[in-house]
């Protein structure tokens, strides 16, 4: 089963992270990091360090993070390396975080990342168009 860390500005992860165990139940090796006003990049930093050492190098990591360019990918992709077997996501929402967490037990991080490449955009419609089909 690939690991998973959920980085965000403000508490996004943890209400993602709530929101889809509503609906797929618990999840088990999911770790959760929110950069907030009163955390400093640093500490954030080190944080998130210490999640990833909590990992056994053996086993795969996929990180997902709310914004492409934020400072919460910028610090996981500056400090994630090849000794662990890790990917990054930005762009996280619900649809998505459901749709990875649903197949993780069945796929490898390699799988995982397929699946979302052939659905990032299905959780997002436009409700008048769906509704005037």
């Amino acid at each position: 089963m690939v690991n998973f860390i959920i980085v965000s500005h403000g508490k996004l992860a943890e209400g993602l992270l709530n929101a889809s165990e509503m609906i797929i139940g618990k999840q088990k090796k999911v770790k959760l990091l929110s950069l907030t006003p009163e955390k400093s990049i640093d500490a954030f930093k080190t944080e998130l360090k210490t999640l990833l050492s909590e990992v056994d190098n053996s086993q795969e990591i996929l990180i997902l993070s709310d914004l492409f360019g934020g400072t919460p990918a910028n610090i996981a992709a500056s400090i994630t390396d090849d000794s662990k077997k890790t990917e990054i996501i930005t762009g996280i929402n619900l649809p998505i975080l459901i749709e990875l967490l649903s197949n993780r037990t069945n796929n490898d991080l390699k799988g995982l990342i397929s699946k979302w490449k052939e659905s990032k955009g299905n959780g997002m419609k436009l409700i008048s168009e769906v509704l005037n089909q």
